[in-house]
């Protein structure tokens, strides 16, 4: 059953993806899988994740949650309490694994194509693009863009690369949440120096609709 789920998920990558490469202008999208290692359904929704991380237009971010039982490091407070947010925002009933959520405003359950087909191509606009550079040894900038006027929370995730754990491989692992301050869209730079270790693989910063909880700028830098 796996097996068939996973290269379902895989075709869907290659059908979902391959439209994108057309373009040389392709909007910054934010997908986030909450997931857990000790998840029996979310292998596959993680090897899909795996596939989103590689395009560059796609910031994937792999939020693993705390309710499940077991002695994983992987789990941190911030992404439960993180999907706790997204059910209020997008009216859902309680929290599950794994789940999909695009752009903060585009959810599926990550083990059914069509629900996360659906709600990828929905996502397809983008966000407005956050431009990140590095102006120093762990220092960097940012530039937020012009937006219409929005109350929003900027927040900066730095995530681990690849770690393979109980013959499982998971990417771009959220290890630190922290809140950047408030935004109304106006355009502004920023410079700052975020605590990065030697196990991180980069970070991504975003602007997140207070009201709504829809992202409406977003940018990534890979350190590797």
């Amino acid at each position: 059953m796996i097996k068939k789920i996973l290269f379902s998920l895989f075709a869907l990558s290659l059908l979902v993806l391959t439209p994108y490469q057309a373009h040389a202008e392709k909007p910054v999208i934010l997908a986030e899988l909450f997931t857990s290692e000790f998840c029996p359904a979310c292998p596959p929704a993680d090897a899909l994740l795996e596939k989103l991380s590689q395009e560059n237009h796609i910031i994937a971010l792999g939020c693993h949650v705390t309710y499940f039982p077991g002695k994983s490091d992987l789990g941190r407070a911030a992404c439960t309490q993180r999907q706790f947010d997204y059910v209020r925002y997008l009216r859902g009933k309680s929290p599950f694994t794994p789940q999909f959520v695009f752009n903060g405003q585009h959810s599926a359950v990550g083990v059914r194509q069509n629900e996360v087909s659906a709600a990828l191509m929905k996502a397809s606009k983008g966000v407005e693009s956050i431009s990140i550079t590095r102006r120093a040894p762990y220092v960097f900038s940012y530039s937020l863009p012009q937006v219409e006027n929005r109350s929003s929370d900027l927040w900066l995730v730095i995530y681990e690369g690849r770690r393979s754990l109980r013959r499982r491989n998971f990417v771009n692992v959220v290890d630190v949440m922290l809140p950047l301050g408030a935004w109304n869209g106006v355009k502004r730079d920023e410079v700052f120096a975020p605590m990065l270790k030697s196990k991180h693989a980069g970070f991504a910063i975003y602007a997140q609709d207070k009201a709504t909880g829809a992202i409406i700028a977003a940018g990534e830098y890979r350190t590797n």
